[in-house]
């Protein structure tokens, strides 16, 4: 809902839970008018019966994500294949392109690129009319991924783990978590991992921004997220986060993340969210803030296209109704000069809306 209000979608998210060998399935869909982005998990730990320390409780999962449309992300309201932002009239599906802004189509305009000129009496070639971009076949792009989790010390008073983790961008590059160590001690929880990428692979490809970055217009034609994964070289590096839970009132998390190699310096990512805890304040359900900049070359501005700030509040109108205040800001780089600039460039929105629980 990275558009919303702008953009309202409906979306859906299933989760079964249960005690054969804890086996769980979750199923998630973001717009199911769309139908086009889809995500799936099953878990389970299934040594759970040999009673061995340890390995009876390492847990298994294996995930998967599509899109199965990129081309989705761009709206067409008139669906007559000419995305809007190229689309002349966006609300008539038997024309597109109006080249002198005459309000007539240029294929029924007598001098369509306004030089005053008959067409009929000039070389086609030179009439530089406008080039409008038509959606093709639909573009798809899945990912896989397989994960454990391995508990090493487990009591009230310390927590140890081990993790690791596979993925694979489908017809393209992989990566893997190895070693990853997760622990919890007095009001701490760290996270640190070492992270390998193969070339033609990207990390959390399907992220908080992908709903703009699935596919972008670029002078008159569309680029896809899924074309520049060709250009991705190999890398690694550490991430690490930790969280701080403050009087069991505030919890505080800050992520930090260096990722580095041949020919790729685009691997610095910093994540920082405070999260209010219920019962702090009489009737607030809850309340967060959360700043990300991920995949730059250098974390110099807080303002960037891959940066966003979120926060959201929610306030209890009775037992199973919440009025929730969510705001949003985000970045475009509309002249492609790597910096954001002016309020055209800076995306707010702040909305209500209420969230009822059954």
């Amino acid at each position: 809902m990275l558009n919303y209000p702008d953009k309202k979608q409906l979306g859906t998210e299933i989760a079964v839970n249960t005690n054969i060998y804890d086996l769980g399935f979750e199923a998630f869909c973001s717009n199911v008018y769309e139908a086009d982005i889809f995500a799936t998990r099953i878990k389970g730990k299934p040594l759970k019966n040999l009673d061995i320390p340890i390995i009876k409780n390492i847990q298994f999962g294996v995930t998967a994500a599509a899109d199965l449309n990129q081309l989705g992300a761009l709206k067409d309201s008139d669906g007559d294949g000419y995305p809007d932002k190229f689309d002349d009239f966006p609300d008539d599906d038997e024309c597109w392109a109006d080249t002198d802004g005459d309000g007539y189509p240029d294929d029924i305009d007598i001098d369509a690129n306004g030089d005053n000129i008959l067409d009929a009496n000039q070389n086609p070639d030179s009439l530089n009319l406008k080039k409008v971009y038509k959606l093709g076949k639909k573009e798809g792009i899945t990912a896989l991924g397989f994960d454990y989790i391995v508990p090493i010390i487990n009591n009230k008073l310390f927590k140890l783990y081990n993790y690791g983790e596979f993925a694979q961008i489908i017809d393209y590059g992989n990566g893997f978590i190895f070693p990853g160590f997760g622990s919890h001690f007095l009001i701490f929880d760290l996270n640190l991992e070492y992270r390998i990428f193969g070339k033609e692979f990207e990390s959390n490809y399907f992220n908080y921004l992908y709903d703009n970055e699935r596919a972008i217009i670029s002078g008159d034609s569309v680029v896809t997220k899924e074309s520049r994964l060709d250009s991705i070289k190999s890398s690694q590096g550490w991430r690490g986060e930790l969280t701080t839970h403050l009087l069991n009132v505030i919890d505080l998390s800050v992520a930090y993340e260096d990722i580095h190699g041949d020919d790729y310096d685009m691997g610095k990512t910093i994540l920082g969210q405070v999260n209010l805890k219920r019962g702090l304040i009489p009737r607030l359900s809850y309340a967060y803030a959360r700043y990300s900049q991920t995949k730059v070359k250098d974390l110099t501005t807080w303002k960037s296209p891959n940066a966003s700030i979120e926060a959201q509040m929610g306030y209890e109108l009775s037992y199973n109704t919440i009025l929730i205040a969510n705001y949003k800001e985000y970045y475009e780089d509309l002249n492609n000069d790597n910096k954001i600039k002016g309020d055209d460039e800076t995306i707010t929105s702040f909305s209500f809306g209420v969230q009822f629980k059954f």
